[in-house]
């Protein structure tokens, strides 16, 4: 059976990434290949939850903060456990920068879980030591095409969420109160959860009745959790914290309507399986992301980023048209089933290793690791100056126009 190893930390910030493993690990299982995620050094344990590990999640050289130790121990255990291709985040993190060095005979291959053309940069860095991209939207792709040599192949395979066993129960035709949820990192900007009160509200000025539900931690919840208090709305709140694989799945089969605020995303694992539990979905209106999963009108309605007003109206729309809440549900979940399963995902997958393997490898010979060095464009950038309200400004405008800077 071949083997495939995903560097990827097992640590609460890097909730995307353990999704995507999981999901990876099972689309691929049913196509023949076996998935393992490795991580290494002092950053990559710090935090480190084994609980959100499996049997095939490998901790490598935990003491050690010397980048080019960790990556000799994760090259070592590449070859020791007979891995054949050696999968990176291309986050920017040892994962990527293990790249050059990944020992001859192993293919290489680098998934991009970010949309920003700094984060593209950074994937494409050691491109001469990458055999295959893997793009999760058309942005993405389109943008990866610019900066990657004709030689090395780009692939556009989106994520795939695990759908319910049954089809999800159909919600009441109108609901007493509208559940509404909101499922992440709690955090401004990139997530957009402070325009959770905003929203909130305009719905009880327009006299909706509601409760929202709010699960999941990060560094706005505090914050959060006192402007609730502020505007006299605990009645409408819950704050639910982190929630295990099993609530999440009770979580949205028990929500009428899911909220997804955020300014920019490479793909939104959460509002996917929203949809995929027969949640009527309101998101804001992401190029080539959101309006990939979304057929606006049909399967979730698409919000101005950063306009509150726009998202409290569209709520209310749903609150007013119940048929139209079931519809949107009914065919969120539909659409998630046929084009973003998790059988697609590892189908897209297989087909593109298949391929990989059959073509020459033209990655450049390893680098040795005395060599080692951080490319320039790993190191902070001037954005690091930037005023954080400033930042969140920009991005609420950047979304509307369909930039990602």
């Amino acid at each position: 059976m071949p083997r495939m190893a995903f560097h990827c930390s097992m640590t609460p910030g890097a909730g995307g990434g353990i999704t995507y493993y999981h999901a990876l690990k099972a689309g691929l299982a049913r196509q023949g290949w076996e998935v393992l995620a490795v991580a290494a050094g002092a950053e990559a344990a710090r935090g480190y939850d084994h609980g959100l590990a499996d049997a095939g999640c490998y901790l490598l050289a935990p003491t050690t903060d010397s980048i080019p130790d960790a990556i000799d121990s994760l090259c070592a255990w590449l070859q020791e456990h007979r891995v054949d291709v050696y999968h990176a985040g291309g986050m920017g993190d040892i994962g990527t920068l293990a790249l050059p060095h990944i020992p001859a005979g192993i293919r290489t291959l680098v998934s991009v879980h970010d949309n920003p053309r700094r984060a593209l940069r950074i994937a494409t860095a050691h491109h001469h030591h990458v055999d295959q991209y893997v793009c999760v939207n058309p942005v993405q792709h389109e943008g990866l095409r610019r900066l990657v040599p004709q030689r090395t192949q780009v692939a556009f395979i989106a994520h795939g969420v695990t759908c319910p066993e049954e089809r999800p129960a159909p919600r009441p035709a109108s609901p007493d109160v509208l559940e509404l949820g909101y499922l992440g990192r709690v955090s401004r900007g990139k997530k957009g959860a402070d325009l959770i009160v905003p929203i909130a509200q305009l719905l009880v000025e327009a006299e909706v009745r509601f409760r929202w539900r709010v699960a999941g931690t990060g560094s706005y919840v505090t914050e959060l959790r006192q402007k609730v208090c502020h505007a006299g709305m605990e009645s409408h709140f819950a704050l639910l914290g982190q929630l295990s694989p099993r609530k999440v799945s009770t979580f949205l089969a028990s929500t009428d309507v899911f909220l997804f605020p955020s300014l920019f995303e490479a793909f939104g694992y959460s509002l996917a399986e929203a949809m995929a539990h027969g949640c009527a979905v309101v998101a804001s209106r992401l190029r080539g992301v959101t309006d990939m999963l979304i057929e606006d009108g049909d399967s979730g309605l698409l919000a101005d980023p950063g306009n509150a007003a726009d998202f409290a109206a569209k709520v209310q729309q749903l609150a007013s048209h119940p048929e139209l809440l079931a519809r949107l549900g009914r065919n969120a979940a539909e659409r998630i089933a046929t084009h973003f399963s998790v059988a697609a995902m590892g189908e897209g997958y297989a087909n593109v290793l298949a391929a990989m393997q059959q073509r020459p490898s033209q990655r450049a010979a390893p680098v040795p690791l005395a060599r080692f060095r951080i490319p320039r464009t790993f190191q902070p950038t001037w954005r690091r100056h930037i005023p954080p309200v400033w930042k969140e400004w920009l991005r609420a405008r950047t979304a509307r126009w369909g930039w990602n800077l």
